[in-house]
């Protein structure tokens, strides 16, 4: 009887030990993108980092069933640590709870608290669940719909009538609205729709002009290990292998503070696509079969383009007559002008990829191919430096791409070739040189007239043309607390290129160091410089080629007494120089947000003040759930912003945000049709999540 009870007491005792997990904190987007990217600047993916946490968010990483591309693709795992987390699960077996990382050799507690929002534990065996796929979308994983509203409090150009009872220049409302229904669950299914209408744009039903309420709707249904099928999508998805040469989709930064981690890039085959961004993704359908060891992708799609079509002649205009020149890829469609370049052209896409597993976790190989087609050929505008652009109706694009594992060095590179012989190559390297030393090496070269309209590879330029460059990374990781990163880029670019009418160089350099003496407290201080060449006015309105070099600052101080209170202060200033003009920018910007219950708030209150737009100041500001703001602090002025979160109950959820800027320096905000008349710019934003 005393052996009974005493097994009874062991079980009981057991059980909270079994269950218990970390608590999963809150995602903390703002110091991730800040990890990530140098420096916040207008033109980075923004849209794809925020996407791909949010779905790691959504539906966490199990562990016990990623695979190597899966964990490479959350950026915060070095390639030592992933191979240590391999074989201690294939050494051990399944992890049993998310605290048993701290006995994975490599990994310390700072990447352990990053990861946590993203990753679980999840147990199988006897557990395993055999329901249907359709009891599987309305019983488990992530089920929700999200509706958000947003709108200027001031009024812009475009929408106040003109004289005579003109009517204003947009055509719809200035409100701003999205919706998003969302059923998925990792490695399983995953089914969405998106809904957005942009301030100005009309929300209206007209069959005739294929637009039915909102001016853009993605929606996708995809599948996963189904069969021999590994996945199924139908609908707006992506697609990513290799290093990105020819298939490229989803979020990816080469460069940035963390120099390691983010320099190679995984394949991660189809994705479904969830973003409000109208490019960059594939409309139709693709499959993907195979096993463990291989497997083969292949796609189709066809997409509608927003273009400019134009005429070659001036008589009468015969479907041979018309081409465009560039897409257009804002996504608006407010004005009239807007709205008659609305999807005026028709790509049509079809591709395939595969990879094999030659020695599974050592070497693999794999192949990339796509060939594209427009309804109308494409006729870049006749400047001197688009002389090797794309022409034409039809491009077909091939890559073979290969990663390597040799104790805890890591190789890979792609090769890839497009239609007129062009090419354009990447090789890399990441290797633990010491205990706490890492070195990342890469080379690219992509030729003047290599054509990649879905590449997303290690590049300086906006396009993986007319490159080529040797990138070199370093990470030290002196103790728990102290580690510095730094890179060095030196690149070039043979061919002429916009605003820059001779071949020219530069070579771009950071350094940054991180102290985190404990939970409560972390510091991190930054330098980048930056040197490229581009045109300025000459003597007689001549154009001549000088160096501009860029210098960026940055002293950033996170500090949190407890679990509901944070401050962070920075302070970040700049300066340009270019043929003896100097001039310089700064930002002070102090962030404070207090949670209590169901409820939170985070405020800011920045100074900035700047020369010009070459010393513009980038700061990513907390914002509503799938939702960022990244404003450019120009002139002399102040902004602040205050949002409020209200978990109204376990399946509701509110947020309200308002935030102002106010200048200084001007009486008039903005240009053209965005014009505000006065010194202040204020946006209110409100959003609903309901969980079902």
């Amino acid at each position: 009887m005393k052996k009974g009870l005493l097994y009874i007491s062991f079980f009981i005792s057991t059980l909270p030990l079994l269950a218990q997990e970390p608590p999963r904190p809150a995602i903390d987007i703002e110091n991730f993108a800040e990890r990530i990217f140098p420096l916040q600047e207008d033109d980075l993916p923004y849209e794809e980092l925020y996407e791909t946490l949010l779905l790691f968010y959504t539906q966490p990483l199990d562990l016990n069933r990623a695979s190597r591309e899966e964990l490479q693709s959350l950026y915060l795992l070095n390639h030592r640590q992933i191979e240590s987390l391999l074989q201690h699960i294939n050494r051990n077996g399944p992890l049993l709870s998310l605290y048993e990382l701290q006995a994975v050799p490599g990994w310390d507690l700072a990447t352990i608290q990053q990861l946590l929002p993203f990753v679980r534990v999840q147990e199988r065996g006897l557990h395993s669940d055999n329901r249907s796929l359709i009891e599987h979308m309305f019983t488990t994983g992530t089920r929700f719909a999200l509706l958000r509203w947003e709108r200027l409090a001031e009024p812009q150009a475009g929408f106040i009538p003109g004289a005579d009872s003109l009517p204003p220049a947009f055509t719809g409302s200035p409100d701003k609205l999205y919706f998003r229904l969302r059923m998925s669950k990792a490695r399983s299914f995953s089914i969405g729709l998106t809904a957005e209408k942009d301030a100005g744009e009309q929300l209206s039903f007209r069959p005739a002009e294929k637009q039915y309420g909102a001016d853009f709707y993605s929606f996708h249904a995809m599948i996963w290990n189904r069969g021999p099928f590994k996945r199924i999508v139908v609908g707006d998805y992506q697609v990513q292998y290799g290093q990105g040469l020819v298939l490229g989709a989803g979020f990816y930064l080469g460069k940035g503070s963390e120099t390691i981690t983010t320099v190679a890039r995984p394949s991660l085959g189809i994705r479904p696509y969830t973003s409000v961004v109208e490019s960059g993704f594939f409309k139709g359908a693709g499959v993907t079969f195979g096993s463990h060891r291989k497997e083969i992708s292949l796609f189709a799609g066809s997409t509608p383009r927003d273009a400019s079509i134009r005429s070659s002649t001036d008589s009468l205009v015969t479907a041979e007559d018309r081409f465009f020149s560039a897409f257009q890829t804002t996504g608006l469609h407010r004005t009239r002008t807007e709205l008659a370049n609305r999807n005026t052209l028709r790509e049509t896409n079809f591709g395939s990829a595969g990879r094999w597993q030659i020695a599974p976790g050592k070497f693999s190989i794999g192949y990339t191919s796509l060939y594209t087609r427009f309804s109308q050929p494409q006729q870049p505008l006749p400047q001197l430096y688009n002389r090797f652009a794309f022409r034409g109706r039809h491009n077909f694009t091939a890559s073979v791409f290969t990663e390597a594992h040799w104790h805890q060095l890591g190789l890979f590179g792609e090769w890839a070739i497009s239609k007129g012989g062009g090419w354009g190559g990447i090789t890399g390297v990441i290797a633990p040189i010491s205990q706490g030393l890492d070195v990342s090496l890469l080379y690219r070269h992509y030729t003047k007239d290599f054509y990649s309209f879905y590449g997303s590879g290690f590049a300086e330029g906006t396009r993986l043309q007319n490159e080529s460059g040797l990138y070199w990374g370093l990470k030290y990781q002196h103790s728990k607390a102290l580690w510095l990163t730094a890179y060095v880029d030196r690149f070039w670019f043979p061919w002429l290129r916009y605003r820059v009418s001779a071949p020219s160089d530069g070579y771009e350099y950071l350094l940054r160091l991180n102290w985190q003496p404990g939970k409560q407290l972390i510091f991190h201080v930054q330098f980048r410089n930056e040197l490229k060449q581009r045109d300025i006015s000459g003597p007689d309105k001549t154009r001549i080629l000088a160096a501009g070099s860029k210098k960026n600052y940055l002293l950033n101080l996170d500090y949190r007494p407890d679990q509901a209170l944070q401050f962070r202060s920075r302070v970040q200033w700049s300066s340009f120089q270019q043929q003896g003009i100097f001039s310089r920018g700064y930002a002070l910007i102090q962030d404070a947000s207090y949670g209590l219950g169901n409820w939170r708030i985070s405020t800011r209150y920045a100074l900035f003040h700047t020369d010009d737009w070459e010393n513009r100041q980038y700061a990513f500001e907390k914002d509503v759930l799938w939702s960022f703001t990244v404003p450019a602090y120009y002139g002399r002025g102040i902004r602040y912003y205050a949002m409020l979160q209200w978990k109204a109950g376990p399946n509701l959820s509110f947020w309200f945000r308002w935030a102002r800027s106010r200048y200084r320096d001007r009486e008039v905000i903005g240009s053209g049709l965005e014009r505000i008349e006065g010194s202040t710019r204020s946006n209110l934003k409100i959003q609903l999540k309901y969980d079902f």
